[in-house]
């Protein structure tokens, strides 16, 4: 050993020893790896919520526990107030990159970020409303689709359309008035059917779930209404005369007129319920009323294609002449296969200086008796000949009226009978070659003529009534289920209604 002084301190040192080492510290803390992350959903639209997950742990060196702190950016741009594993979908945009960032960290150090990135996509537009007018469509109708829709991220929001027809794609081409494929043009709609259409919405990056509405075609359009189209006296309507009443109602479509015939063609199958009225004979006397017509109802099991023959009586003329008067015409429901269905008798004409109102349509299928040459008359009914014309007055003052079988009697000089069913229904008139100063003919569906230079024509109907001063109403007929026949009960014209029971 030996001893060296430096100013007051002795320093020694031993010979031969090593020196002593430093005191070792503790260990360095090492930071944590980066976790392996995923955003959820892969394809996010501007709708979803953005959510981090740790697929694979970080791991601290030393075994300590982590917790992971989350950074979220949006195109490059750190968004500080989003420190969650979640971003709401309020706060995305179509087109945008969000990345997120999850770092590990221990008691004392944090570790790299484990990090992935998604990009928001569009959110579809969504349908908000679908509508098809009209709500209650006729048969032939066009039909149009119009549709609202709202788009989360504000853009512009098309539709297409596509239409059904019974649950079936309709294979018809479909025009544009707003949006392509939105009408279905007029003449392609048939009744009952049930019109479906189908509205895509789309914007400029992808197209939305469907909306869709509904209509059916109605089967009936309500009751059908049968007139003498303004025709008067003794001829029927023309086609011509009827399709001025009948535009824009279906029956312009249902209905083909022949010599005042009325054709219709049943549109739906099923139970119609069908009244009928006879017209009403002329009073030549102001102070009474000519016979009114019968009327008669009942309830009828049709198909659809059928075919009706229908004759709609016109009021006799001559009423207030104060000479004569016409018998009125029956109203007629035949079908195709020349069966009566349904026949309302017309009222019976008078002369002038009756004491009494005509003699109405009559509720049998009899037609009623002529007084002859008395100014009144108790209206009884024939016993004879059902479905055969009405004689002329004994006297010969009025033609008979025309039945279902046969035509009425002619008064000879002065006039004639109503014409029957088969051959026509005219109504009786003049005979040119004798003047009686007015021509009280009898109205179209068979009613006889007044003339005979005072004289009343006979009711057409099922059995013609008889001419006379008073003539007879005609006879009803009812084939019906649950018929009503009411005599002597409408006045001026005669009709038809046609209404689906079901």
């Amino acid at each position: 050993m030996f001893v060296l002084t430096a100013g007051f301190l002795p320093i020694l040192f031993f010979a031969g020893c090593p020196p002593i080492p430093e005191e070792e510290g503790p260990a360095r803390d090492r930071a944590p790896s980066a976790p392996t992350v995923s955003i959820s959903p892969e394809a996010p639209a501007t709708g979803d919520d953005l959510v981090a997950t740790v697929t694979e742990e970080a791991v601290d060196p030393e075994g300590a526990a982590v917790v992971y702190r989350y950074a979220w950016w949006a195109d490059g741009a750190l968004r500080t107030t989003l420190t969650t594993k979640t971003v709401p979908a309020g706060e995305t945009r179509s087109g945008e990159v969000w990345k997120v960032e999850v770092f590990a960290a221990d008691r004392s150090q944090e570790g790299e970020a484990g990090t992935t990135s998604v990009t928001i996509q569009s959110t579809p537009p969504a349908v908000t409303t679908v509508t098809v007018t009209p709500l209650e469509p006729l048969p032939g109708d066009a039909l149009l689709c119009a549709a609202t829709g709202e788009d989360p991220d504000g853009d512009t929001v098309t539709f297409s359309m596509r239409w059904l027809a019974d649950g079936v794609a309709w294979g018809g081409a479909a025009t544009t008035t707003t949006w392509p494929g939105d009408t279905v043009s007029a003449g392609h709609t048939r009744r009952g059917e049930i019109w479906t259409c189908e509205a895509t919405p789309a914007d400029d990056e992808a197209a939305g779930a469907p909306g869709s509405a509904a209509v059916t075609v109605l089967r009936w359009e309500g009751a059908r209404e049968l007139s003498t189209c303004g025709a008067t006296g003794a001829t029927g309507p023309s086609s011509k005369d009827c399709t001025k009443v009948l535009a824009g109602t279906p029956l312009e479509a249902e209905l083909v007129v022949t010599s005042g015939i009325q054709a219709w063609t049943v549109p739906i199958g099923g139970t119609f319920h069908i009244e009928a009225a006879g017209a009403q004979g002329a009073s030549a006397g102001a102070a009474f009323a000519g016979g009114l017509g019968a009327y008669a109802s009942g309830d009828f099991v049709l198909a659809e294609g059928d075919v009706l023959l229908i004759a709609v009586g016109q009021e006799g003329l001559g009423a207030g002449s104060e000479m004569q008067g016409g018998g009125g015409g029956g109203t007629w429901v035949v079908n195709a296969a020349g069966e009566a269905l349904l026949v309302a008798g017309g009222g019976g004409g008078t002369r002038a200086d009756a004491t009494q109102s005509g003699c109405g349509g009559r509720g049998g299928e009899y037609g009623g008796k002529g007084s002859g040459e008395a100014a009144e008359s108790t209206c009884v009914a024939r016993k004879e000949g059902p479905g055969e014309g009405g004689q002329a007055s004994a006297e010969s003052w009025g033609s008979g009226g025309g039945g279902f079988l046969s035509s009425g009697g002619d008064d000879t000089v002065y006039g004639f009978g109503g014409a029957s069913w088969a051959l026509g229904l005219a109504g009786g008139a003049s005979n040119p070659d004798y003047d009686c100063q007015f021509d009280a003919q009898g109205g179209f569906g068979g009613g006889g003529a007044g003339n005979g230079c005072y004289g009343g024509g006979g009711g057409g109907g099922y059995s013609g009534g008889e001419g006379g001063w008073i003539a007879g109403g005609g006879g009803s007929t009812n084939a019906g289920a649950t018929p009503v026949t009411v005599a002597g009960d409408n006045v001026g014209d005669g009709w038809v209604k046609i209404d689906l029971v079901e």
